[in-house]
């Protein structure tokens, strides 16, 4: 069903929308988009959203190397992306 049958939601679909967009595009699902960050998301969280927004901080860390994952990732997931980081190299796991 389209929000536009939801007046006061696309509303505040709309505000949302435009708040979220002044901070950094860091992925994308499109496939014009290209990503800078996308090495450092890990798991599930490319699969969560269409898009990510990155807050000063997290885009902080972004910069600095941190890696991120989703908080829906299970055990295994997180134990097979701590192998993989550790063969490229990524300590203090």
């Amino acid at each position: 069903m389209p929000l536009s049958r939801f007046p006061g939601l696309n509303k505040i679909n709309h505000a949302f929308r435009k708040w979220l967009s002044q901070f950094d595009l860091v992925y994308s699902q499109k496939p014009a988009f290209e990503g800078q960050y996308n090495y450092y998301l890990e798991g599930q969280l490319m699969n969560t959203a269409p898009e990510i927004y990155a807050f000063p901080q997290a885009l902080a860390e972004l910069n600095r190397g941190k890696y991120f994952v989703s908080v829906f990732d299970n055990e295994y997931v997180l134990e097979e992306l701590a192998k993989k980081l550790k063969l490229r190299g990524v300590k203090g796991l």
